[in-house]
């Protein structure tokens, strides 16, 4: 084999070997749109680091785990954790077993703690109520977290969802009835005030909407259905259904180069699994005109007719 052979068999290797890792990247940005992460540092009572501690988080619905050890700095991630509750255990020899219950995460969250554990027993046991660890202390991102009890609990009009993300701050709807308006932003919205295509959407951190296409120098979006101006009612009714949807996050601002794929309004939507318990749900919609109210001009008119 001559040299110029093996510079292409070694340009052929390095091209593949760019791939790869460029695909591997994208497959874990996408992972990391709708999981959440943990992180923390794990100290004694003198605030000394504790190495070699094991950490367990444990699905509270489905019992599955996401295990590590803490390193030299006492300190451990947890990435890719499906949102749900948890509780969170670390053993270490020497030491009380510490518990964090009620650990409540949501589609995209990075949560930071700070756990002490107390000289013990590994059979002695330490209960940290973690309800109420909620503070976000490592982005500077804007976001609305919408979950599942807010979801059954609102009335829907149609048992659509887009007006959970009407209540989010900064978001403004397109009114379809607007005149001049292009038809595939018509009953899409605008957030902070940037174009409604500029929004995008992903389903269990999975790009939902379709756009590409040049048209004199702008993108716009193709019209697949899966957009949220592409469909019959103008909204994202398509995306995920009611019955299906866990809970979603609405990112307006300073979000972090994970998304970035547009300069607007980033949507993560998550759907449901399955649990343990055996569960499911059942629902009617029956609409009427016997339920409306009287039309003032029909009562008036035959008001009117009797007063004759």
């Amino acid at each position: 084999m001559n040299r110029g052979c093996v510079v292409m068999e070694k340009f052929r290797f390095i091209r593949a070997l760019v791939f790869f890792l460029a695909s591997c990247s994208g497959i874990r940005v996408s992972a990391q749109v709708s999981t959440a992460t943990i992180a923390g540092v794990v100290q004694d009572s003198s605030k000394a680091s504790i190495p070699g501690a094991s950490v367990r988080l444990i699905n509270t619905q489905t019992g599955a785990e996401n295990d590590a050890t803490t390193s030299h700095d006492g300190g451990f991630v947890l990435p890719g954790v499906i949102p749900g509750a948890y509780t969170l255990q670390i053993e270490r020899q020497g030491f009380a077993t510490t518990q964090l219950r009620g650990l409540l995460l949501n589609v995209g969250d990075n949560r930071d703690l700070l756990i002490r554990m107390k000289v013990g027993s590994v059979a002695e046991s330490v209960t940290v109520d973690a309800s109420g660890l909620t503070l976000n202390s490592t982005d500077g991102a804007v976001s609305t977290v919408v979950d599942r009890k807010l979801a059954e609990a609102v009335p829907l009009n149609g048992r659509n969802f887009q007006d959970l993300i009407s209540m989010t701050p900064g978001i403004v709807t397109q009114n379809p009835q607007a005149a001049g308006q292009r038809s595939e932003t018509q009953g899409d919205f605008s957030v902070n005030g940037q174009r409604p295509e500029s929004n995008s959407f992903f389903v269990d951190g999975i790009a939902a909407d379709s756009k590409g296409g040049v048209l004199s120098g702008h993108s716009r979006a193709v019209s697949t259905g899966s957009a949220a101006g592409a469909t019959a009612l103008g909204t994202t009714q398509s995306l995920v259904s009611v019955e299906a949807l866990q809970e979603f996050r609405v990112l307006t601002s300073s979000y972090s180069a994970e998304y970035g794929r547009t300069p607007g309004g980033q949507f993560t939507f998550l759907t449901r699994s399955g649990t343990n318990t055996p569960h499911g749900s059942l629902f009617y919609n029956f609409r009427s005109n016997v339920f409306d109210a009287i039309d003032w001009f029909a009562e008036h008119g035959a008001t009117g007719a009797g007063d004759s």
